[in-house]
């Protein structure tokens, strides 16, 4: 009875493992058969998220194929495995694009929004024109007219840093009070007092600081002075009192 008893629990035993055998054997072969699915999923998707719109905003001075060719973007490349921060690095090594914002829209769009840098004026270096923004960046070089109406900055950035930078200063002030449209031509250079100003071949001493109130003390005397038809030297604006130093015609 004993001998049967217990070969009875042994066959119920091994009934057991078997059973637990299949049991694991199951649960394994499902989570094998989810995880292969998902890669195929993947890789299907993968292959049907290719870039086919790329839409691009914000330009002005750049078009549409220098921005994809800065960008190193292509019809076809997988949007999934496109690093935005990569693109983004690429855009900003051109020196016309501020700021950049990237968006990917699925299945197959990235967007790309530019803020462009806004040229400022032209910077007269060693012979050359260049064109430089509003922080003093240089664009690119000038070698025709097309913006020659932009005040021109006799001052190397290099060798008098501050001046440089107190001349941008001044052109803002001058673009605020209405200078800027009002003249042909505006040339800004540098003296040991300061910054000297031509507008329009009138020459003006104006040196650091206060350049709005300056400005406004000058267009207050301009027409004044073309109304008497007084040849002037400079007008020295340095001052609480303006300095008018006519010019000194030679008697014959």
């Amino acid at each position: 009875m004993r001998s049967r008893a217990k070969k009875k629990k042994a066959a119920y035993r091994g009934s057991e493992r078997v059973i637990r055998f299949l049991r694991y054997g199951i649960i394994l072969v499902s989570i094998a058969g989810v995880v292969l699915l998902g890669m195929f999923i993947f890789r299907v998707s993968a292959g049907l998220m290719t870039l086919r719109q790329i839409e691009v905003t914000g330009n002005h001075y750049l078009d549409r194929q220098e921005v994809l060719k800065g960008a190193g973007l292509y019809d076809g490349m997988n949007l999934l495995k496109l690093h935005l921060d990569e693109v983004d690095r690429r855009l900003r090594q051109n020196p016309w694009i501020k700021r950049v914002s990237l968006k990917k829209r699925f299945p197959y769009t990235l967007m790309i929004r530019i803020e462009e840098a806004r040229p400022e004026a032209l910077l007269s270096l060693h012979g050359r024109l260049f064109l430089i923004d509003d922080e003093g960046n240089i664009l690119q070089e000038i070698r025709d007219d097309v913006n020659r109406f932009l005040p021109v900055i006799n001052i190397d950035p290099e060798r008098n840093h501050k001046g440089f930078k107190e001349s941008l200063r001044l052109i803002d002030a001058l673009d605020e009070s209405g200078l800027l449209d009002r003249s042909n031509s505006v040339e800004i250079g540098l003296e040991p007092y300061g910054l000297f100003l031509k507008v329009d071949g009138e020459a003006i001493k104006i040196g650091y600081g206060g350049y709005r109130k300056k400005l406004r003390r000058w267009m207050e005397l301009e027409p004044e002075l073309r109304r008497m038809g007084m040849e002037i030297q400079y007008v020295d604006l340095r001052f609480k009192d303006v300095v008018v130093k006519p010019l000194n015609i030679a008697k014959k």
